[in-house]
C-alpha cells in the first residue's frame, strides 16, 4: 500500500462548501497588537538544541558536503593520481618497447652472424672456383700445346707420306 492510499479527493459539492466557509470567515487578526507583556530579561533570550543525537542524513548528502568543503584538495589529488597513472603507464610502455628492441637486436645479431658465415662460405667457394678455373686454364693451355704438337707431327708425317708416294 502506498502512503496516500487512504486519501480521496473532495467531491464538487464539498469543494463549494469549503470555499464558502473560507469566504465567510472573519479576516480580523486573532492577536491584539501592542498588548505584549514585558519580559524579565533585558537581553534577547536564546536557546540551544539540547539533543545530542545527530540528525540522520543520507550517505550521498554527506559525500556532497565533504566535496563542497574540500574540493581544492580533491582536485589536486585527482590531478596527481592522473599524472601518476600516466607516468606509470608510460614507464610500462617504455619497458615493453625496450624488451621488443632487445629481442629484435638479438634477432638482428643472429641474422648478421648467419650472413657473415654465409659470406665466408661463399668467399671460400669463390676462391675454390678461381683455383679450379686457373687449373683448368693451365690444363687447357697444355692440351692446346699438345694438340698443336700433334698437328705439326701429323703435318710432317703427311709430307713424308706424300714424298714417298
Amino acid at each position: 500500500m502506498s502512503k496516500n492510499s487512504k486519501f480521496r479527493s473532495k467531491t464538487h459539492s464539498e469543494r463549494i462548501q469549503y470555499q464558502n466557509s473560507i469566504k465567510s470567515a472573519s479576516l480580523d487578526s486573532t492577536i491584539e497588537t501592542g498588548n505584549f507583556q514585558k519580559s524579565d530579561y533585558d537581553e534577547e533570550e536564546t536557546s540551544y538544541a539540547r539533543s545530542v543525537k545527530k540528525r540522520p542524513t543520507s550517505f550521498f548528502y554527506e559525500i556532497g558536503e565533504y566535496i563542497k568543503k574540500n574540493w581544492v584538495g580533491l582536485l589536486f589529488a585527482i590531478i596527481i593520481f592522473i599524472i601518476g597513472f600516466l607516468t606509470r603507464d608510460a614507464l610500462v610502455r617504455l619497458a615493453v618497447i625496450d624488451t621488443k628492441l632487445e629481442s629484435q637486436q638479438s634477432n638482428f645479431n643472429q641474422f648478421n652472424e648467419k650472413i657473415n658465415i654465409g659470406t665466408e662460405n661463399i668467399q671460400t667457394n669463390i676462391e675454390k672456383i678461381e683455383l679450379n678455373i686457373e687449373e683448368l686454364e693451365s690444363e687447357n693451355n697444355s692440351q692446346n700445346l699438345l694438340i698443336t704438337e700433334i698437328k705439326l707431327r701429323l703435318g710432317f708425317l703427311e709430307k713424308l707420306i706424300e714424298e714417298k708416294r
